[in-house]
């Protein structure tokens, strides 16, 4: 197969299947019409497709408990879940916040040890922390446990 066929497979994957916002796995919500029905074809193009798919899409699990995260990642399989880049999470939970130290609370404690475990590219993680610098240094280190994580997104 040529280069440029591959080329131009691959924009048009882009072109069915990536889109600049926050993709919501539970609604399937695309600000444009995306077409993961694309994944269902033969299975070259199935596996071309879907790493496209998950690693250049943004998705956003903010309005999700670890149970959804878990059915999530789950269900797209180990595979497609390592290929997933970027994510959002309504992060984190914490129950607990005393003089020696942070408790985080166990569904974001579940969130992100399966985020650590299944999605093993994942470069860039979002979140919105209202909270004292101690806090967020020791959210800091949590968050770095994630080897390939690169860039971590505070919204505030």
């Amino acid at each position: 197969m040529s280069a440029n066929f591959l080329s131009l497979r691959n924009k048009i994957y882009e072109h069915v299947l990536v889109d600049q916002e926050y993709i919501d796995p539970f609604t399937w919500y695309y600000p444009r019409s995306l077409t993961p029905e694309l994944l269902r074809t033969k299975n070259t193009v199935c596996r071309e497709a879907s790493s496209l798919l998950y690693a250049q899409n943004r998705f956003d699990f903010t309005t999700c408990d670890s149970e959804l995260v878990a059915s999530f990642v789950d269900q797209i399989g180990r595979n497609n879940a390592n290929h997933i880049r970027h994510i959002r999470i309504d992060f984190p939970d914490i129950p607990n916040l005393g003089r020696h130290g942070v408790t985080l609370g166990d569904n974001s404690t579940r969130i992100l040890a399966k985020i650590q475990s299944d999605c093993t590219n994942l470069s860039t993680l979002t979140t919105s922390l209202g909270s004292t610098n101690a806090m967020a240094l020791k959210l800091d280190a949590g968050f770095r446990a994630i080897s390939s994580l690169q860039k971590i997104i505070v919204e505030v």
